[in-house]
């Protein structure tokens, strides 16, 4: 192998490393692609840090059950206070922000995959126990 294609080996290892290139299964990687690409990593950040959106790291905390996180996508803030009230997940957090519903630019079965991405990457919960919880 020359040194060029080595170099560029490893430079495209390095770039998807860098861009949370950790899934495994085919359920993580849809699911990596969808959370890029319907702008959740815009908000939370692509390694689930945060920003305009808040840390994914304590998802499972917030949604122990993955029916409650699903809903929370498909309504959205607005949609939840309109529906559920001005608290969401367990510890009951005051609504502050503003999650867009996500219900109208992704199916049901799209948004379960997100979420269960969302569940193992950031939450660290095994595949196969969120697999069932999400039902994907």
């Amino acid at each position: 192998m020359s040194r060029r294609t080595v170099g560029l080996l490893l430079v495209i290892a390095v770039v998807v490393v860098s861009c949370g290139g950790t899934s495994r299964t085919p359920l993580l990687a849809d699911g990596r692609i969808l959370y890029t690409s319907n702008g959740c990593a815009a908000c939370h950040g692509s390694a689930g840090e945060g920003g305009a959106g808040g840390p994914l790291a304590d998802v499972v905390r917030t949604f122990p059950q993955c029916s409650e996180h699903v809903e929370w996508v498909e309504l959205g803030s607005a949609g939840w206070v309109e529906t559920k009230g001005d608290t969401y997940g367990s510890a009951g957090k005051p609504i502050t922000g503003e999650m867009p519903s996500f219900s109208p630019r992704m199916t049901e079965k799209e948004i379960r995959t997100v979420a269960a991405y969302e569940r193992v990457e950031f939450g660290r919960l095994e595949e196969e126990t969120v697999r069932a919880d999400c039902g994907v």
